[in-house]
């Protein structure tokens, strides 16, 4: 049995209006949004407690989200990171803000650090510059050290991680690394990361990534062959045949190709994608390692299905 509370929140009167607002269940960090594109940054709820006025982030901010930074060596810390067009949307702009447990207020990095190409720290902005199109939309979808960018007019998504850089005796300073990017041809409505796994919102259902795969790249082994089991039994359409195999990997006339993933890639190394079975072999790597997780995911989605139906 669980036990859901809810309380009402007064947000303070502001102007510009606030528009949408986005919460760390883990910290009770608030992020409001307001209509100018602009953000005010909350260190917890409720907002009483908060002594000092909210962080602000300057507009224009295109999306926004938390991401907790944790290891061994540092407690955990909260990110918050939004991105912005740059140098008239041929660019985005990626910007950072720290919370410390023992702080009350959100503070920028002295320093973050990117050796990657396309990606350069603008110490001037306190932000780093990502050397791709903006383009019309950019969704940011934050986890424990990781964070995903969805670009729909690129039709692309990048998997990055995030650490604090070491010897570092203020903890302000971190460290940005791109790890994958996906190239896909069909179109994703929604984008989300959940207990490790990546999860792509396409027209005939869900796609699932593992995360761990995409942040540490494929080790070498054998190539593993497509699996026909699916969660739904397919869906016929003509002379197609589409399987939602794990709720969103799809076969099409009988092939072994990732429909609609033209590419995985690490790097900026392609590993996946295309047409032919080799170049699809981690794809379907990848999708061994998904296939050993989909009876839980199913019980998991059945089971909140049949609580949100009660």
């Amino acid at each position: 049995m669980v036990v859901v509370q809810a309380r009402r929140l007064a947000l303070p009167n502001s102007s510009p209006s606030t528009t949408a607002l986005l919460l760390d269940p883990d910290s009770l960090s608030l992020a409001l949004m307001h209509s100018d594109s602009s953000l005010s940054l909350y260190p917890s709820l409720p907002l009483s407690l908060s002594l000092s006025s909210p962080t602000p982030v300057p507009p224009p901010s295109s999306s926004a989200t938390f991401l907790r930074l944790q290891s061994p060596n540092h407690p955990r810390l909260l990110l918050f990171l939004s991105s912005s067009p740059y140098l008239a949307g041929s660019s985005v702009l990626l910007r950072f803000w720290i919370l410390h447990q023992n702080q009350k207020n959100f503070t920028k990095p002295k320093l973050v650090t990117c050796n990657q190409k396309d990606l350069k720290f603008d110490p001037n902005k306190s932000a780093v510059v990502f050397n791709v199109s903006h383009g019309v939309s950019v969704k940011l979808v934050g986890s424990v050290n990781v964070f995903v960018m969805h670009s729909a007019s690129n039709r692309k998504i990048w998997v990055f991680a995030v650490k604090l850089v070491d010897g570092v005796d203020d903890g302000v300073s971190i460290k940005l690394m791109r790890c994958a990017a996906i190239d896909y041809s069909v179109p994703v409505f929604s984008i989300s990361v959940s207990f490790g796994f990546l999860i792509l919102g396409e027209d005939n259902g869900v796609r699932v990534f593992p995360l761990r795969p995409l942040v540490k790249g494929r080790a070498k082994g054998r190539h593993y062959r497509r699996r026909s089991k699916n969660l739904n039994g397919g869906l016929d359409n003509g002379n197609q045949r589409l399987s939602l195999r794990n709720g969103g990997l799809k076969e099409t006339n009988g092939s072994d190709d990732f429909h609609g993933i033209s590419s995985v890639s690490w790097n900026g190394k392609v590993r996946g994608g295309g047409s032919s079975s080799s170049a699809n072999a981690e794809n379907s790597h990848l999708e061994e390692k998904i296939d050993r997780h989909s009876g839980s995911v199913a019980q998991n989605l059945a089971s909140e299905l049949g609580d949100d139906s009660a």
